[in-house]
């Protein structure tokens, strides 16, 4: 609790966008940052994608609230465009991810394919698996239940990074050969 009125923070931004803008770059300049973290010490490309994978995954499900309000539907690509340093925010951290699928591509060991087309599946199944974690859909059939392996969200990570990477390694086949 922080001991101030519900007013208070309109006091610095002229309007909720801009509070909502305020607490989006911050978390995505703190989740940009703990991605990076992970990456120390690691050389294999593999590993480092796994990290950084692993290190957004983690962030999310122990900032749910901040996770789920940085890809809401109030925090609308018209929010974004609207605050630069948001913008900004944003396309860092992306960027974090395409450089690593760069870096595997040039070391050879992931396919030679767009950059961003490789970036957008991967980020869009790890979010997707976070989101279903944090909403507890899941295991959300009591008639089917999943082994705890898929259900323990390292492991689910784990499991997902590599059936994906199978598809994403270099000498993998493209869709249609």
């Amino acid at each position: 609790m922080a001991c101030v009125s519900h007013t208070a923070p309109y006091r610095h931004f002229p309007d909720c966008n801009a509070l909502l803008a305020a607490i989006a770059e911050d978390g995505f300049r703190s989740l940009a940052q703990t991605m990076k973290a992970s990456l120390i010490d690691i050389e294999d490309p593999f590993d480092r994608l796994f990290s950084i994978i692993r290190a957004y995954g983690l962030f999310g499900l122990n900032n749910r609230a901040l996770y789920r309000l940085l890809f809401s539907e109030q925090l609308s690509f018209g929010i974004c465009n609207d605050y630069q340093s948001l913008r900004e925010a944003t396309n860092a951290l992306f960027g974090i991810l395409l450089e690593e699928i760069s870096r595997g591509q040039s070391l050879g060991y992931l396919r030679a394919c767009p950059t961003k087309e490789l970036g957008v599946i991967l980020w869009s199944m790890v979010h997707g698996i976070v989101s279903l974690l944090i909403e507890e859909r899941i295991d959300c059939c009591e008639k089917q239940k999943l082994p705890s392996l898929l259900t323990d969200p390292d492991n689910l990570l784990r499991g997902i990074f590599s059936i994906l990477l199978d598809g994403m390694k270099a000498n993998a086949l493209a869709p249609g050969k």
